[in-house]
């Protein structure tokens, strides 16, 4: 009898064993003081799961959703690549525009909520349970802010009540909303329950919470407050670099976080670890300096020698881009090819196929205004040309100064271009270090040449910046 007893409690504890769920591994490497390198631990691989916003752990699996989703429709899935992912309705939903999930008691809550134009009368939760490979519709509640309407892509709950947060869209804070109660019969309005300080221009984009601490996420950080205090500013955050995240869970100790271009990141025991800063690689570039002038010709053959070339993703064989400063002037000379019709740019704010580059001198979550972009393509009448970009008025003026040669034809652009180092850097000294990025702009899709990532989100995200060094030769 006792042997039988064992063998059954051994099965139990097998069992046990099988479907318990490890926490995920983890996204980082070389942590010293805080500061750590990031690293993709997923791509999400279902087709149908192609922008997450919506991400959660529930009933042993993770759940996501779609941004500015077209069907009411959940995935459920074991693995954070969700490739074998259960695509499950919500029976009797709608989706104006899904942007978050969260838990009460035993449901799920999925949380129409978003309202950037502010124009929703009220919005749209619903309460799902799950059981034999199928959700149900336990309850449907609607419910609206106090006062006049906000954008929210946050949701969580905590003793039991729903909480958004909003999303900074010209009110110039970021506010907290509780629900005490939702009703299945009327429309619930909620409560003001706090005002967040992060400083400006920052987005809430999701947000978890397990009892003790919350979590906010947003483009360039994760904020945490704990759960008897959220107001004012975060006791801790960690600053991140992840392209457009708009999905988190805290799930057993470890943050999770996706982005909108199927990555998954995972950083476990997050709490304890005190992360500060979870960044890319960091690229670093050299700028050579010599005296001689040269006059472009279109090759840049005659200055070959002392250039660097750029450590750009997404070249193809015979491409490159090199520089060097030489005569007063940032020499650029390259090959890249172009797909399709490259288009022209102008200074009445066409911005057509290019390349283009972006100095500054601060390592900031966000663009300061400070920050100095050209862009180097064609004019569609004379042939090559250069533009110094403005960012406020987001329009393009002619560059005085420069010299340009080369041409745009049979699918490559050659190029190369003289720009004045007092519009590149400033009066004065050439600095030391400064921060720089170089991409492809419709040139060649979503796999056109960056220098330090495949996409250009540090158009507004400006730590992926390379970090540059003057060096005299």
């Amino acid at each position: 009898m006792r042997s039988l007893q064992a063998i059954a409690i051994l099965g139990i504890l097998c069992t046990l064993h099988v479907t318990a769920q490890e926490p995920p591994k983890d996204s980082l490497s070389g942590l010293k003081d805080g500061n750590a390198t990031l690293a993709p631990l997923a791509t999400i691989a279902h087709d149908k799961l192609f922008r997450c916003a919506g991400l959660t752990r529930w009933k042993d699996a993770w759940w996501a959703h779609n941004s500015l989703v077209d069907d009411a429709t959940l995935f459920r899935s074991t693995t954070l690549d969700f490739v074998d992912a259960q695509r499950l309705p919500v029976p009797n939903a709608g989706a104006t525009r899904w942007e978050g999930l969260t838990t009460i008691d035993d449901d799920l809550l999925v949380c129409d909520i978003g309202d950037s134009e502010r124009k929703r009368s009220f919005l749209t939760l619903y309460r799902v349970a799950y059981a034999d490979g199928r959700l149900s519709l336990v309850a449907r509640y609607n419910i609206k802010y106090p006062g006049k309407a906000h954008d929210a892509e946050a949701a969580f709950t905590l003793n039991g009540k729903l909480h958004l947060v909003t999303r900074d869209r010209g009110e110039g804070y970021t506010a907290v909303f509780r629900w005490p109660e939702l009703s299945k019969d009327e429309t619930t309005v909620g409560e003001e329950a706090g005002r967040l300080a992060f400083g400006e221009n920052t987005a809430v984009t999701a947000a978890d919470c397990d009892g003790k601490h919350l979590l906010l996420l947003s483009f360039t950080r994760i904020f945490v407050y704990a759960a008897d205090k959220i107001e004012g500013k975060p006791a801790a955050s960690t600053r991140i670099h992840a392209n457009i995240c708009k999905a988190l869970a805290f799930h057993d100790g470890s943050v999770v976080f996706a982005n909108q271009q199927r990555q998954v990141f995972a950083i476990s025991d997050y709490i304890s670890r005190k992360i500060v800063s979870a960044l890319p690689p960091r690229v670093d570039v050299e700028l050579p300096v010599e005296e001689a002038a040269y006059k472009p010709d279109g090759t840049g053959d005659a200055w070959k020698s002392g250039a660097q070339t750029l450590p750009m993703k997404g070249v193809g064989e015979d491409e490159y881009v090199r520089w060097m400063i030489a005569g007063g002037y940032l020499m650029l000379a390259g090959k890249l090819r172009y797909e399709g019709g490259f288009t022209s740019s102008d200074e009445h704010g066409r911005r057509g196929s290019a390349l283009t580059l972006m100095f500054g001198n601060e390592d900031t979550d966000q663009l300061t205004g400070a920050e100095r972009m050209f862009w180097l393509g064609d004019n569609g009448v004379t042939g090559l040309d250069v533009w110094k970009f403005n960012a406020k008025e987001f329009l393009l003026k002619p560059l005085a100064g420069a010299l340009v040669a080369g041409d745009v034809k049979g699918g490559w652009m050659s190029f190369e271009y003289a720009l004045p180092l007092t519009e590149v850097f400033g009066q004065g000294k050439l600095p030391q270090e400064f921060r720089v990025n170089v991409w492809g702009y419709s040139l060649q899709g979503p796999d056109e040449p960056h220098l330090t990532g495949e996409a250009l989100y540090s158009m507004n995200l400006p730590y992926t910046w390379a970090w540059g060094k003057v060096v005299t030769r």
